[in-house]
């Protein structure tokens, strides 16, 4: 299970993804910072993570482009390189990892508001799936090749093996 939590080491506080074990409840800290929303691939190999981002703080600014700019990361775990940016020369906010197919799902606000994209593992490819413009897409979740998410005060699905998205009654 991948939870975002502070990490009290050091001089100061920063958010981290931790992997941990529901059997033993052993606690393994993955070395990034700033980061929170993630999921691994299927290989157990590589962590997508979001870093910064204005929803860790709850706000709610539209078309932000500062300092906090959400952005997809991904970090070699076995590795010894560093974390590299997916979508380094983008510059809208990109959050929300999800990975299915060898395919990462996510959100991002390139179009003005926060939509559902998919790109290949490196970030090529990229496919908007999702063209809300009075609502913007909150909470995802993806699970059997289907995203459920919240569109105002409605819910979802898209399903992604028929690129079919319905409100949910």
């Amino acid at each position: 299970v991948l939870i975002t939590s502070q990490n009290q080491i050091g001089p100061s506080s920063q958010t981290v993804i931790s992997a941990i074990n529901p059997k033993n409840l052993q606690r393994q800290i993955f070395p990034v910072t700033d980061a929170n929303e993630a999921a691994i691939d299927d290989a157990g190999k590589t962590l997508y993570f979001t870093r910064l981002g204005l929803h860790t703080r709850n706000d709610n600014a539209k078309m932000y482009r500062g300092g906090a700019l959400a952005q997809l990361w991904k970090f070699e775990l076995q590795g010894k390189n560093e974390a590299v940016n997916v979508f380094a020369s983008e510059k809208s906010n990109n959050r929300r990892p999800m990975l299915w197919k060898n395919r990462l799902y996510f959100l991002s606000d390139r179009d003005g508001a926060y939509n559902i994209y998919s790109a290949n593992l490196d970030g090529g490819d990229i496919k908007s799936l999702t063209k809300h413009r009075d609502w913007e897409v909150r909470n995802p979740q993806l699970g059997d090749g289907k995203i459920a998410y919240q569109l105002g005060a409605n819910l979802h699905v898209l399903d992604l093996n028929k690129q079919d998205d319905k409100l949910v009654n």
